[in-house]
């Protein structure tokens, strides 16, 4: 098979690419998040646990959008409902270039493993749910519910793509920060194709095993491409493509008054209410009056 080139370039907050391994035995995506997952530790407040398992819940949400059919608007939203103390923890991925992502309890910091190592397991839980929706732009989008099994998320999602839509997948996500700082942030997934042969799905299976820490190997190789090209090596490699990703958010102030009003129902207002994003922090005020005239606008 003749490979394509590709040439390489700066990704914005966020690049995926994806390519063919093994003579198209199965699909590969890769991403690398630096500077989102940075973005969302500076925009909510994360504590280093929180960053790490917000980064690889955004970082899985990405790939999980290149991963849909192209050349119509979709969405993937990744919510983890686990027993730990981070609470809810939400990752939401356009494939028009677009991400976001909030933890419901942000400074949450479990007692770390050694030092640098985030205990993500503590913080996220080992008991909860999984839930992945997709929005392909069809009349009711696509829901799938899966148990964790880790709360390390890569193992969770993997587990996901076996139980809910028939996919064996191996994944491996890493965030590293270094005095505060994230410094690294990237993510590798293989997707095995129902004809693979056995001996290629254990290659893939020893090729992860032997994996050094994803994200040190994404600050050591300093480009996506690379990581790609050396998991890959001895293996015939095919090209398929690239997307840029940033941070984006859809909330407005009409979604932010729609939620308002189901919140509210018939209750008397006197004070001004405040409705702010847990996306992006960005905050609406809505007086007693507007909320009158709202309500009114309603009823017409």
């Amino acid at each position: 098979m003749k490979n394509n080139s590709m040439e390489r370039e700066t990704p914005r907050q966020a690049l995926v690419i994806r390519a063919l391994i093994g003579g198209e035995q199965a699909r590969l995506l890769a991403v690398e998040a630096r500077d989102l997952v940075a973005h969302l530790k500076k925009l909510h407040g994360l504590s280093g646990t929180a960053t790490a398992a917000l980064g690889r819940l955004a970082m899985a949400s990405l790939l999980m959008a290149d991963d849909m059919k192209k050349g119509r608007r979709s969405r993937v939203t990744l919510s983890v409902d686990g027993d730990g103390p981070l609470g809810r923890i939400v990752a939401d991925a356009e494939s028009e270039g677009f991400v976001r992502g909030f933890v419901q309890n942000p400074s949450v910091e479990p007692e770390p493993l050694g030092p640098g190592k985030w205990n993500v397991a503590a913080g996220v839980g080992t008991k909860g749910t999984l839930s992945v929706i997709k929005d392909v732009g069809l009349k009711e989008p696509v829901t799938g519910r899966s148990p964790l099994l880790s709360g390390e998320i890569a193992e969770d999602v993997a587990a996901y793509y076996v139980r809910s839509e028939q996919t064996k997948a191996a994944l491996a996500l890493g965030v590293l920060e270094h005095d505060g700082r994230v410094v690294a942030a990237g993510g590798l997934m293989v997707q095995l194709f129902p004809d693979t042969t056995e001996r290629f799905a254990e290659e893939v299976e020893r090729r992860f095993r032997a994996l050094p820490p994803l994200s040190a190997l994404f600050l050591e190789e300093g480009d996506v491409m690379r990581v790609v090209e050396r998991f890959a090596a001895g293996l015939e490699l095919f090209w398929l493509g690239r997307q840029g990703y940033r941070f984006g958010c859809r909330c407005s102030r009409d979604v932010a008054a729609n939620g308002l009003l189901a919140a509210l129902g018939d209750e008397t207002v006197r004070e001004s209410q405040e409705v702010r994003c847990q996306f992006c922090s960005t905050s609406y005020l809505f007086s007693p009056r507007e909320i009158d005239d709202l309500r009114k606008g309603r009823k017409k």
